[in-house]
């Protein structure tokens, strides 16, 4: 009597893919973080707080804040850093242009790429 040899191939290969679904690597994030209530703005300037609650599983290189007069600032373009490491910061951004509507968010750094947080949008004073 003959074996059936298509048996065998199908064995292995169900057990390969078991053993490979099996061996997920650990998906890196990108960190989370919060961006406060604008604290402090005159004319010109403004002060940011940022909290980073979630290093995502790699160590956080940079943080701070990024700015812009328009909708959904990035790192791209004007940002403040301030330091490394997860926690709470505060940037004061100067040189901002008289009764001016900015877009800000804080963001972090890491080697899963760059997180940001909430868009907070504020109006420096005309005097």
């Amino acid at each position: 009597m003959k074996t059936k040899t298509w048996l065998c191939p199908l064995t292995v290969m169900v057990m390969v893919t078991m053993l490979t679904s099996s061996c997920k690597k650990d998906k890196k994030e990108v960190p989370v973080l919060e961006t406060s209530p604008v604290t402090y703005v005159t004319k010109t300037s403004v002060a940011i707080e940022g909290n980073i609650t979630s290093d995502g599983g790699e160590a956080v290189t940079e943080r701070g804040i990024c700015w812009s007069t328009l909708p959904n600032p990035a790192v791209s373009g004007s940002k403040i850093a301030n330091g490394s490491g997860t926690g709470s910061f505060t940037c004061t951004i100067s040189g901002l242009n008289e009764n001016t509507k900015y877009h800000v968010r804080a963001y972090a750094i890491s080697s899963a790429g760059t997180g940001y947080g909430t868009e907070i949008s504020f109006r420096t004073w005309n005097v």
